[in-house]
């Protein structure tokens, strides 16, 4: 960092240091740097310092290194190394980086093979043990930080084993959800093993969920069986076959006992995992008014003396649901008083509360349809870069250009098709959003009391999402009368940008 620091000096740079902690092959897991891109993209950097031009990116397909070099290509963004800087307005710049990056590709390669044989190597002796000590467990030797010595061995942690052994038999006889409850209520707390976590949240231990029992009942190191390799999905390992080691020094459970869980487990699985397309309106949305936590959705049924069953939708608060009442008294309330209270406070918001109406009949106006020349010529142009990547195949296939001509040839034909690309679908993207805005504009203008009321479930669930991050909704009364009200809420983030935005233009046109 501190040579990095003296380059930025010396060529008069001011610099910011921007450390990538965890290491990610795509771009999808280094948020460090997918905000150094945005930022290059705004024009707030001009240049990335780095210590080899190979840290940047060593993906496997070489599509990250791509992206990172349109956008420094695109914004005028140089690359500086101590050994060179990039400037990809340079073709010799350009193409040095394709090497660069099929350096790091293999570099990548390399380094993942040699860790995997080591780890495969470990796991056939039954010594790859898990990262964390699991419930019941510990690291035999710790330093004065508190922190594990390397090949230190994993070893039973007696107090907690107790503990391991009350859960599974508490699981024989009940289930995940009231087993958490009992120990909650029985003051038992599951303690914290990483030391992130610890210092992060400032907390050793925390209340058992009905998750957590899931998880432990579910281990099968507690029976004594040390596996590694059994969901492995890396191209590294896939010719290895799973390997088992019984430990008996690491056995808590008896294999019966874990084996009858097992059992007991798979026979209470019955319900899906949670869609997207939750029957549930406002299940996340809700808060407990009580703790603060996030409301879930379920169903209660009432057969009546008629023989009719009637059906309704309640939201109970998740704290209490899967820790009960040592973390919270609850709070239960019906889809019905929800309604009552969120429809009319939406539409008075939207409608009277807010300065929408302006900022979208503006912003409407000033979305002129692209010209179709433009749109044409965009056409043309991805039309023109196939025609290009054709002609490159029958000169290679008639020996008219060599092989590494070629390909940089094509790749620079398949930036242009991508970039024609993308601004054509740009172009169709804003002709789409201009008449959503111009359907705002109609819906403003009319009541929309009686729109937010008749919209079906599916709609009302995705604007009232798009308006908030979180309500709490309060009701007294008694279950025939009851009065509800909005008690507070906060917006989505992408609303409050849209609040603050239409604020402003609303001051500007007052001055």
């Amino acid at each position: 960092a501190a040579r990095l620091s003296d380059l930025a000096d010396k060529m008069g740079l001011q610099s910011e240091l921007r450390r990538e902690i965890k290491s990610g092959e795509h771009l999808s897991d280094r948020p460090i740097m997918k905000g150094l891109l945005e930022d290059i993209e705004a024009g707030r950097v001009g240049a990335i310092i780095c210590q080899d031009f190979t840290r940047l990116s060593r993906d496997e397909d070489g599509i990250d290194g791509r992206v990172i070099r349109q956008v420094c290509r695109d914004n005028n963004c140089l690359i500086v190394t101590p050994e060179r800087s990039y400037d990809f307005s340079l073709d010799l710049d350009d193409d040095l980086t394709d090497i660069g990056f099929f350096i790091g590709k293999i570099q990548k390669r390399q380094n993942v093979k040699a860790l995997v044989r080591g780890m495969m190597e470990k796991a056939r002796q039954g010594k790859m043990l898990p990262t964390r000590p699991y419930l019941g467990y510990r690291w035999e030797h710790l330093d004065e930080n508190g922190r594990k010595v390397p090949e230190s061995p994993l070893v039973v942690n007696e107090e907690e084993a107790q503990l391991v052994h009350l859960i599974f038999d508490l699981y024989e006889r009940m289930s995940q959800r009231r087993t958490a409850i009992y120990l909650n209520e029985h003051g038992y707390r599951l303690p914290i093993k990483s030391p992130r976590y610890r210092k992060q949240k400032g907390l050793h231990n925390r209340l058992f969920r009905a998750t957590d029992i899931n998880r432990i009942i579910g281990t099968k190191l507690y029976a004594g069986l040390l596996i590694w390799g059994e969901s492995s999905r890396s191209r590294f390992t896939r010719d290895f076959e799973a390997t088992t080691h019984y430990v008996s020094e690491l056995q808590i459970v008896s294999l019966e006992q874990f084996n009858r869980c097992q059992e007991i487990r798979q026979q209470r699985y019955k319900m899906a995992p949670r869609s997207v397309s939750s029957p549930f309106v406002f299940s996340g949305l809700l808060r407990c008014k009580h703790c603060g936590s996030s409301m879930i959705g379920m169903r209660q049924t009432k057969v009546r003396a008629n023989g009719l069953t009637k059906e309704w939708r309640l939201y109970t608060c998740r704290a209490y649901h899967s820790s009960g009442k040592t973390a919270c008294r609850g709070q239960m309330i019906s889809e019905s008083v929800v309604r009552r209270a969120m429809l009319p406070f939406l539409a008075d918001l939207l409608a009277h509360r807010l300065n929408l109406d302006g900022y979208i009949r503006e912003t409407a106006e000033s979305m002129q349809a692209p010209p179709e020349a433009k749109a044409e010529r965009l056409r043309a142009e991805i039309a023109e870069a196939e025609a290009g990547m054709r002609r490159l195949d029958d000169a290679i296939v008639a020996g008219a250009t060599t092989i590494e001509r070629a390909r940089r040839k094509n790749m620079e034909l398949m930036e242009r098709q991508e970039r024609a690309t993308r601004h054509l679908e740009a172009q169709k993207n804003r002709e789409e959003l201009k008449g959503e805005l111009a359907q705002a504009v109609i819906l403003l203008e009319s009541d929309l009391g009686a729109v937010v009321k008749a919209l079906p479930d599916e709609a009302l669930s995705k604007l009232c999402r798009l308006v908030f991050g979180k309500v709490t909704v309060e009701a007294k009364g008694n279950s025939h009368r009851r009065e509800s009200w909005v008690a507070a809420y906060a917006f989505s983030p992408e609303f409050a940008d849209l609040v603050a935005h239409s604020t402003q233009m609303v001051e500007l046109r007052g001055q």
